[in-house]
């Protein structure tokens, strides 16, 4: 049964893969307020708050797609590689980093001339990326690749401002890498070394490594990014790193099977953990490192998203095709002795379920005046 709520002022913004379009959910109403065809598969989609246009990546053919928000049609396209492998928006909103396996190079796009601005020659084959902006105001991105030798990673950074770059190899295949908010320090999924690696966000010189109990495949920070929970194969729990001093693996807890996709909201700080194996979604209280509460929702979860105002956690499922939606001021803890296994069932029931096509892929969320 659906609670009342007042939505959110802005667009779900849904990668569909086998309907070539970007679903558009409307966050006031939950309802899909149309698709924008881009005619291959879209593999993702970026916005920023307040934008009245988001970016679409089809990356088998290396091409851009700018999409006008308030009129839910595709402005324009443009290719800028052979393909490319994922991106980001950069703060400013006219330019975006995207990578390209084939070529190796970090490309950086000026979306308003639609044309590359920089190019970047790599050391391997990318396969990660994120960004940060410094306290100095400099841009840094920072690339992971896992094929530099047998066994052996790289991470290579860049400062868009002034061409600096670094570069930093680790001893182990690497991944997922996320950049601290004040780009203080990059943390990078150290795959067959079962640990986080921690570098310096200037230098990229070694700080710590820090054993874990799980391949970590999943990162995720907390609102402050003082903490960094970690999740992947080996373990039904979750890693929490302290991301400031003292550098450390605070604890593992349990959350779920297989815990998969996650997303923490910021007041209250909740973290929400859906199940790769299951169609549950653990909620955990940062506070008490808890599970305070269960939610069953779908299969096959992809990513999860908070709308800006901590009001809606968005999950999307690749097996059926939806947006599930929970409302978060619902969320109680049952406190009842008699659930088998200390168990917890939330008292707030999925908000709502919305078909947003078929594969969907990846998700934003765009913010509208």
């Amino acid at each position: 049964m659906r609670h009342k709520g007042t939505g959110y002022p802005g667009y779900a913004l849904v990668a569909a893969a086998a309907d070539a379009a970007v679903s558009v959910v409307d966050l006031r109403s939950f309802r899909l307020a149309g698709k924008i065809d881009v005619h291959a598969e879209p593999s993702t989609v970026l916005a920023q708050s307040g934008a009245g246009d988001a970016l679409a990546i089809t990356g088998s053919n290396g091409t851009l797609h700018l999409l006008d928000l308030n009129a839910l049609t595709r402005r324009a396209s443009f290719r800028v590689a052979d393909d490319l492998a994922g991106g980001r928006l950069l703060p400013d909103g006219r330019h975006a980093v995207v990578i390209s396996r084939a070529s190796r190079q970090l490309l950086v796009v000026d979306l308003a001339a639609r044309r590359v601005s920089q190019r970047f020659r790599l050391a391997g084959t990318p396969a990660g990326l994120d960004l940060a902006v410094a306290d100095t105001g400099a841009v840094r991105v920072a690339v992971a690749m896992a094929d530099q030798m047998p066994n052996a990673g790289t991470v290579e950074q860049f400062e868009l401002q002034t061409g600096a770059h670094s570069r930093q190899y680790v001893s182990s295949s690497v991944g997922s890498l996320r950049y601290r908010r004040d780009a203080g320090l990059l943390f990078v999924a150290n795959y067959d070394g079962r640990s986080i690696t921690v570098l310096d966000g200037r230098s990229l010189s070694p700080v710590a490594d820090l054993p874990l109990a799980l391949r970590p495949e999943q990162l995720c920070f907390n609102a402050d990014d003082g903490q960094l929970f970690v999740t992947g194969a080996g373990m039904d729990g979750i890693a929490i790193v302290f991301t400031y001093q003292p550098l450390i693996v605070e604890q593992t807890v349990l959350a779920g099977r297989a815990p998969g996709p996650m997303a923490c909201s910021g007041e209250p700080e909740y973290l929400f953990v859906a199940s790769k194996t299951s169609s549950e979604v653990s909620i955990l209280s940062v506070l008490s490192r808890q599970v305070i509460a269960v939610v069953e929702a779908g299969q096959s979860p992809r990513q999860i998203l908070m709308t800006p105002d901590n009001q809606y956690a968005l999950i999307l499922y690749a097996q059926s095709g939806a947006l599930a939606v929970i409302r978060i001021p619902t969320i109680t803890r049952n406190r009842s002795k008699s659930a088998a296994a200390n168990r917890y069932k939330s008292a707030a029931a999925l908000f709502t379920m919305i078909p947003v096509g078929d594969q969907p892929v990846g998700a934003a969320i765009a913010s509208i005046g």
